[in-house]
């Protein structure tokens, strides 16, 4: 499907209906703590556009909390709050040849 039909369809499951997550910052947020993730799921759980709102966030690639899931940008989930605590580097495309 693409972005814009998703985003259509999305639009449409909105019109007689607002969500739990409109105006809440954590889902536009570039970070969540672990906290905001857990509150944001809570929030998606029972959400009756969780199914237009995730085909949308899969086709537009779109960054933030969609449909229970956190889609923020690659170099954001990757930041930790443990003192000295690091992850690993990806494995790129090369390595696995």
């Amino acid at each position: 499907m693409s972005a814009e039909q998703a985003g259509s369809d999305l639009s449409e499951a909105l019109e007689h209906y607002v969500p739990g997550c409109a105006g809440h910052a954590a889902f536009t947020a570039d970070f969540r703590t672990d906290e905001e993730r857990e509150e944001c799921a809570a929030i998606c759980r029972g959400c009756r556009v969780a199914a237009p709102c995730h085909a949308y966030a899969v086709a537009a690639r779109a960054d933030g909390y969609w449909a229970g899931v956190d889609r923020a940008p690659r170099s954001y989930t990757r930041k930790t709050t443990e003192p000295g605590g690091c992850h690993p580097a990806p494995i790129t495309e090369r390595e696995m040849q």
